[in-house]
C-alpha cells in the first residue's frame, strides 16, 4: 500500500487494480493525497511545469518487490484504459532497482 502526497502543478494519478478496474484522480490542492491499494499498478502526469510526489509505503519499501509494467501486459490487462498506459509507459522500460 502506497500513500501519495503531491505539490506544485496538479497531476492525474492512474490506478490501475488487480480486479481489472481502474480510476484516476487528480491531485492538487484540493485532493493532495491518494491510497494506492496493494498490487495496484499505479502512473501519473503533471498537468504543467512540475508536480513534486512523496510516496510512503507500508510496508516498508524493498527494491526487491519493485517491478515496473511492461506496456503490452497492462494493455492485455486493462484494455478501458489502453490511452492512459499508452502514455504513460515506454515501449521498452528504462532504469531498474539495483
Amino acid at each position: 500500500t502506497a500513500l501519495l502526497l503531491a505539490t506544485g502543478t496538479p497531476a492525474t494519478l492512474l490506478r490501475l487494480h488487480p480486479d481489472g478496474s481502474g480510476d484516476t484522480t487528480t491531485l492538487g490542492p484540493a485532493a493532495p493525497q491518494a491510497l494506492v491499494p496493494r498490487g495496484s499498478w499505479m502512473g501519473a502526469a503533471t498537468h504543467g511545469a512540475w508536480t513534486l510526489f512523496s510516496c510512503w509505503c507500508a510496508p516498508a519499501f524493498e527494491p526487491e518487490h519493485f517491478e515496473l509494467g511492461g506496456r503490452d501486459a497492462l494493455l492485455a490487462a486493462y484494455p478501458d484504459h489502453a490511452e492512459d498506459v499508452m502514455s504513460l509507459t515506454r515501449e521498452q522500460p528504462v532504469g531498474r532497482m539495483r
